[in-house]
């Protein structure tokens, strides 16, 4: 009697006698039915072009926010030494006139040249707080400035377009001065409302000294200021790039298969 037992309709137990159920048997290796195999999970589905898509993503993000930050603090690094202050009196109507916002920059008093607008502290002609006038002689030039306020410096009239028209033919107090060195004479355009070194000449003849410089006043549009532009643009970029990412990543998940569960041991 074979070493095979009899099954049911009296077939025996054992390997089929061949065909397509003989090869189901010998499927699994190793002479074992394939539901006697160990079970392997199956291999999960790559995502390597969702993975991709989010790097990317992510990417455009930094690089929106590098282009946004770089449009708000590169300009303010170049602004450093500029400042904004508003005119309070009318001594340089009409280039600026009360309540007017000024661009100063930062300046050191011995650079300033004749018809520059300065700001400066007024201590030496007794004023609490800084004033804003022109410079219309430096140290070592021959300012005269006549009774009805003609300005001469070395010998040449000085044209002064920019002064208020009665300042012309009204009384100013006459100077004749050779301005000292370190020092500015100092006018308003204003003339005939603005107590400048016309009127201060108990200390050094009226004149202040460089040093009393903080700055001198510019057009606003040569200051540096923030590029909204660029920070504008750079953070529309990064908020399309934190959508896609978040689309990738929804998608992503959206696609993953899970794992079945593995079968029950017997």
């Amino acid at each position: 009697m074979s070493g095979w037992g009899s099954g049911t309709n009296g077939r025996p137990y054992g390997p089929p006698a061949g065909g397509q159920a003989a090869q189901k048997w010998d499927q699994g290796g190793q002479g074992r039915p394939q539901w006697q195999q160990p079970w392997q999970p199956p291999t999960p589905p790559r995502q390597h072009s969702s993975g991709i898509a989010l790097r990317v993503a992510l990417g455009v993000v930094a690089a929106g926010v590098v282009v946004a930050i770089a449009g708000i603090l590169v300009p303010t690094a170049g602004g450093t030494g500029y400042r904004t202050m508003r005119e309070v009196s009318q001594s340089m109507e009409p280039t600026y006139r009360p309540g007017d916002k000024v661009t100063i920059k930062e300046t050191d008093g011995s650079t300033l040249r004749d018809g520059d607008i300065a700001l400066f502290d007024g201590h030496d002609w007794g004023v609490q707080g800084a004033l804003l006038q022109r410079v219309v002689a430096r140290g070592g030039e021959h300012i005269v400035v006549t009774a009805t306020g003609t300005v001469t410096v070395d010998g040449k009239v000085r044209k002064e377009p920019y002064l208020y028209p009665s300042s012309y033919g009204g009384f100013s107090p006459p100077v004749d001065l050779v301005v000292p060195q370190g020092r500015l004479f100092m006018m308003g355009d204003h003339r005939v409302d603005s107590l400048d070194s016309r009127y201060h000449h108990d200390v050094a003849s009226g004149t202040i000294a460089e040093s009393a410089v903080a700055g001198k006043a510019v057009n606003s549009a040569s200051a540096p200021s923030t590029d909204f532009r660029w920070a504008g643009l750079g953070a529309g970029v990064a908020v399309a790039g934190l959508v896609a990412a978040i689309v990738v990543a929804v998608r992503s998940k959206r696609r993953a298969v899970p794992l079945p569960p593995p079968p029950p041991s017997y």
